[in-house]
């Protein structure tokens, strides 16, 4: 609704509306003090995000070595720094995956290794953030999210 008072045009925009004349879209949370509207879009300052660039960005998105909760890095195994790049020293620890185990049947009071066992170190996971820490990473750098989890 707009009146002339004084001699200059005095509009009270409707919810949603902003402007002179009330002609421009209004943005989410008014882009939260982080970013510029234009037609109704937040356009987010450098780090920050969202519709209502009310996420803060991590440092280098967490390098994909963890996952970013309110603009902290959280690293995953094996990982450190603020923004997970820096990996630690594993020293002799080995992660073990096994895809098939045959059980042969050992003469009493035999414990031990099956011969034949080789244990390697496995690479780093190369999914995204290593599915936040919420799925499973295959081979092939894509996740299988956990019950009650998608993405």
């Amino acid at each position: 609704t707009c009146k002339l008072l004084g001699g200059k045009q005095s509009c009270q925009c409707h919810a949603g509306w902003i402007g002179a004349i009330c002609d421009m879209p209004r943005c989410p949370h008014d882009c939260s003090n982080q970013g510029l509207c234009i037609r109704g879009r937040c356009v987010c300052q450098q780090g920050f995000y969202g519709k209502s660039c009310s996420h803060t960005r991590c440092p280098n998105d967490c390098s994909g070595a963890g996952y970013c909760f309110h603009g902290k890095c959280h690293c995953t195994t094996g990982f450190t720094g603020s923004d997970c790049a820096t990996s630690k020293p594993t020293g002799q620890k080995l992660q073990v995956k096994l895809r098939r185990l045959a059980i042969a049947k050992a003469p009493a009071g035999v414990n031990r290794f099956l011969a034949g066992v080789t244990l390697r170190e496995l690479p780093p996971t190369k999914c995204p953030q290593n599915c936040n820490d919420r799925g499973t990473c295959g081979q092939d750098g894509s996740c299988a999210c956990w019950a009650g989890y998608s993405g």
